[in-house]
């Protein structure tokens, strides 16, 4: 996990993709998918504050280390636990959202 969320601070705009994917799986998954997004949701928010306060370099990491960070881990871990659900088919629009968003960082 913890290469998946080195992967992911690097490459934001992956972020884009893996939101689209549970967008669209709101018509089918309306709860986990809103769910997902949620989570999404506040990732962007931490990238928001960065902005606002023009952190840069090493205070931009460690504002993403302390804010992002945890964050990152519940989506994962969310991830990890829509994998293991049972009656979820590979093409369906939750695995196949979540399957995306945890390869994406290779």
């Amino acid at each position: 996990m913890q290469y998946i969320f080195d992967k992911i601070t690097r490459n934001v705009q992956c972020w884009t993709h893996t939101r689209r994917l549970f967008f669209e799986a709101q018509k089918i998954e309306p709860e986990r998918a809103a769910h997902a997004l949620d989570l999404i949701g506040k990732i962007y928010q931490v990238e928001a504050q960065i902005r606002e306060r023009d952190l840069r370099g090493p205070a931009k990491r460690a504002w993403r280390v302390q804010h992002a960070r945890p964050l990152v881990t519940q989506f994962f871990v969310w991830i990890g636990v829509q994998f293991d659900h049972q009656g979820l088919l590979p093409n369906d629009y939750i695995p196949r959202a979540s399957r995306t968003s945890a390869t994406s960082y290779p």
